[in-house]
């Protein structure tokens, strides 16, 4: 739905159903549950914490401030991938605990897993979020 920046916190809100969750069960534990960022330059942010806030927002506090232009990345990181798994996204939301298809006894959750993007980031003036 959007992105926000304040110093080193970026916040990620999501329109999920039910609330998000990180899933490492089903997707191998991540590196950062599979968010990234980079500078516009192209050099890594190290993230120092992903967490999950208010059910509906997914807030990487990043080692240093993150400026507009930098580049946020959900899932992936790298045109190619060779393994299974890797550079994947451990964010899904909750729909499943309600929605499970069962077709052959499979009693598979319909959950929404977050869908692998690259953005841009630009910082939005406290002023015009009011």
């Amino acid at each position: 739905v959007s992105t926000n920046i304040a110093g080193a916190v970026v916040d990620v809100t999501y329109a999920p159903v039910g609330n998000l969750v990180f899933d490492t069960t089903t997707v191998p534990a991540q590196t950062n549950n599979g968010f990234y960022l980079f500078t516009s330059g192209g050099s890594a942010i190290t993230i120092n914490n992903v967490e999950i806030v208010g059910g509906n927002v997914v807030r990487i506090t990043a080692a240093s401030t993150v400026s507009a232009g930098s580049i946020l990345h959900v899932g992936f990181v790298s045109a190619t991938r060779t393994t299974i798994n890797a550079e994947a996204c451990n964010l899904l939301d909750s729909q499943g605990d309600a929605v499970v298809f069962d077709g052959g006894g499979l009693s598979y959750p319909m959950h929404n897993w977050a869908l692998m993007t690259k953005s841009t980031l630009s910082v939005i003036p406290i002023s015009a979020r009011l």
